[in-house]
């Protein structure tokens, strides 16, 4: 393959650009940064099809039973606090989809295949590269996106296209507004995103200034709506923020904690969540699923304790972290430097976070592997040039005279 031919797949502008121009609005898709619509919508509807007939490979979610049954609830939008919008969205696509027979479960899955179809066409925005795609969608924390009954395929999607738009932004193509609107719509899928606004807040700082009603409004918006919903709906879920959210350092205090912070217990179950957000070799395992295998649900699944890590758990190894040990001299320009901080961000607060199921919460803590697989990705790359860079925009010095930019 030539330098020519990797640079196309490694760079979706390059890709873009080299099409042959086509009249009319065929040109929103051969052109740089545009799609064609009516492709994308079959996309969507192609791959959310595709996730939620595979909805059978993922291993159940600790939350999901609970979830399932309030977003099914025929006169009640769930107030699940966390992941409001999220729920909200659940319980939509149950109303629609309940004339057709589905019930809360099979609603849940639909909208995290949705969330799935979301994330490969930001994943596909961002690269195009086959080793790219292999270290993202090979890996057991993409699987929140294949149909998964609980919450976190929505706001999964939206840090994908949040760190997409953080390198759009970067390049000067589109607004700092655009940017914190997809942020706070992310943060209203889920809490979580609290820990990644240092990344976004580091990005608008170095590109081009925003107006103050484009930063202000969408963040305006979230804090109204996480004020204003518990006077319609009732008291929240999913409200806990106290201590007992943290690993104890030396003490169990809660009845949701199930070791301290330097106990081997705690060091194990990090690790089954790391083996498990990593590379998915235990794949071909949970295919027997679909091949209805007599005892397969007993043996794997439900024959084991709580809060115990299956035996297919450990079949994994973070590949991830040493593919970035070994390549962390490729790490240079802001884009790159901007996904390391959220993948150290995603592994700090996955250290101290309490797993509230123990080793059950894998699908939350997988989480952190989502900037980890993105930057792997790149770095990985024989091309990575279109990621390497300074931000475009650059202010234009004080005139002498007015003290006053000449823009």
């Amino acid at each position: 393959m030539t330098d020519t031919d990797t640079s196309l797949l490694t760079n979706p502008d390059t890709f873009a650009a080299s099409q042959p121009a086509r009249p009319g609005w065929w040109r929103r898709w051969s052109g740089p940064g545009h799609w064609c619509p009516w492709r994308a919508a079959l996309l969507f509807l192609l791959i959310t099809v595709v996730f939620y007939h595979l909805r059978v490979i993922v291993p159940r979610g600790a939350d999901g039973p609970h979830i399932e049954k309030i977003i099914s609830i025929e006169d009640q939008w769930p107030l699940y606090y966390r992941s409001f919008l999220t729920c909200f969205t659940q319980h939509a696509v149950w109303l629609i989809t309940r004339h057709w027979g589905f019930d809360g479960h099979q609603a849940v899955a639909l909208s995290s295949a949705m969330g799935g179809a979301f994330a490969v066409l930001a994943l596909w925005r961002l690269c195009r590269h086959p080793l790219f795609w292999a270290v993202n969608l090979f890996a057991g924390s993409f699987l929140v996106f294949v149909g998964h009954v609980e919450t976190y395929a929505l706001v999964g999607a939206g840090f994908l296209w949040t760190m997409v738009l953080i390198r759009e932004y970067l390049l000067d193509r589109v607004s700092a507004g655009l940017l914190m609107s997809v942020y706070c719509l992310s943060f209203a899928m889920h809490m979580l995103m609290l820990f990644y606004f240092p990344v976004v807040a580091w990005a608008l700082m170095k590109g081009r200034p925003g107006r103050r009603w484009e930063l202000l409004t969408p963040v305006v918006l979230l804090g109204v709506s996480v004020v204003i919903i518990p006077v319609f709906l009732g008291k929240p879920g999913a409200t806990e923020v106290g201590l007992d959210r943290l690993v104890p350092l030396f003490q169990i205090n809660a009845p949701n904690q199930y070791f301290t912070f330097f106990s081997g217990d705690h060091f194990d179950c990090l690790w089954v969540f790391a083996c498990s957000a990593d590379l998915f070799i235990k794949a071909p395992l949970y295919l027997l699923t679909l091949l209805n295998v007599p005892g397969w649900e007993d043996a794997f699944r439900t024959a084991i304790p709580e809060n115990t890590a299956l035996p297919v758990d450990r079949l994994g190894w973070p590949v991830s972290f040493i593919l970035l040990a070994i390549f962390a001299r490729r790490v240079q320009g802001l884009y790159l430097k901007l996904l390391l901080l959220s993948v150290g961000i995603g592994v700090g607060w996955t250290v101290i976070w309490n797993p509230d199921w123990g080793y059950m919460d894998w699908d939350l803590f997988s989480q952190f592997a989502l900037p980890l697989h993105l930057l792997v990705g790149l770095l990985i790359l024989p091309d990575r040039s279109a990621y390497i860079f300074e931000p475009i925009y650059t202010p234009e010095p004080a005139s002498p005279q007015t003290g006053i930019n000449n823009e």
